[in-house]
């Protein structure tokens, strides 16, 4: 609605081309952080002395920082990157200004009755109370509910054999393969449509799944101390798998937290060409993780060599086919 005219001559206040100095005689660029820093200054010491000659109940820390946010807003700097962590803080600000009156002066009501209308007895009373609030917050550990999203098939009192092992390390490879291939598709496509609930249940069930393989390595003793004397290179090869097991949900936790953080945050979506290569990236693992479960579920490996091939190929296909600015983002 407003006219194009008054777009351009806005545009042209934030003009950073180089611009003469007449006092200098020389040509530097438009320095909008001194400027805002005046501004900033001048404002707020205008507000802070009006209120006070009012007898206001200012707070010159609020009214600096509201003076901030201000400018801040007026000059462009607000964009999508920065635009939540802004918002939140003058939010908080405000509201921490309104709530600390608030909670003081119902606190102070409820225990004012209590002591006026209880006399002694509401005393000992309220005293019993806040004992037993600062006790369970200081003394008493909140109880830790870990939830296992995959059954443990191991009877822990039962002497277990070179056979038994290798069905374990199968069954757990397969499920803990398939969750991990699951939920990494999940977490890139929740990021490309920008879904911060689905990935946030995707952040959830990998913390679920990461619980579970640390419970693996915590049962590791007394798994191992029931392998018989004849079978106890299956148990070496059963330590390996869980550390292999371990690692693959850490790196899965480093993937999806941070993609969670960018759309909580709600930072810019990707560009087409991200998608693209996140999608592609995506099918590559997908497809091999698929091949590894086929395997585990046959039990038949000669065509592992060719698992190892494609699993050098992902990576190389995937920057090769990339130009230099592409394989540059890709790194950071």
């Amino acid at each position: 609605m407003i006219p194009q005219r008054v777009h351009d001559f806005v545009a042209k206040r934030f003009s950073t081309v180089k611009v003469k100095s007449k006092a200098k005689n020389t040509v530097e660029s438009s320095s909008f952080d001194l400027l805002r820093a005046s501004v900033n200054t001048i404002v707020a010491g205008i507000l802070i002395a009006s209120g006070t000659s009012l007898k206001l109940p200012l707070s010159t820390t609020r009214v600096t920082f509201m003076v901030a946010m201000g400018t801040s807003l007026a000059d462009r700097a607000w964009g999508r990157e920065s635009a939540v962590y802004r918002v939140s803080g003058v939010l908080t600000v405000i509201g921490g200004w309104f709530f600390t009156a608030i909670i003081a002066f119902t606190a102070a009501f409820i225990i004012a009755n209590i002591l006026n209308w209880g006399g002694v007895a509401g005393m000992i009373i309220a005293l019993a109370v806040a004992l037993f609030i600062v006790i369970k917050t200081n003394f008493f550990s909140r109880r830790q509910i870990e939830k296992q999203s995959i059954k443990d098939e191991f009877d822990l009192k039962a002497t277990h054999t070179g056979e038994n092992i290798l069905d374990k390390c199968n069954s757990t490879i397969i499920n803990v393969t398939e969750s991990v291939s699951k939920l990494y598709s999940s977490g890139i496509n929740a990021l490309i449509r920008e879904n911060r609930k689905k990935m946030k249940i995707v952040v959830k069930e990998v913390n679920e799944l990461s619980q579970f393989t640390k419970k693996l390595k915590y049962d590791l003793y007394p798994t191992l101390k029931k392998i018989e004397a004849e079978h106890i290179e299956a148990g070496q090869f059963y330590v390996q798998i869980l550390d292999y097991l371990r690692e693959v949900t850490h790196c899965l936790e480093f993937i999806v937290q941070p993609i969670y953080e960018h759309l909580d945050n709600n930072h810019p979506s990707l560009i087409p060409e991200q998608i693209k290569d996140m999608e592609d990236l995506s099918e590559l693992i997908k497809s091999y993780f698929g091949e590894i479960v086929k395997i585990m579920r046959k039990k038949s490996f000669k065509d592992l060599n060719k698992l190892i091939s494609k699993k050098r190929f992902i990576p190389d296909h995937h920057y090769n086919s990339r130009t230099d600015n592409q394989v540059n983002y890709l790194n950071c």
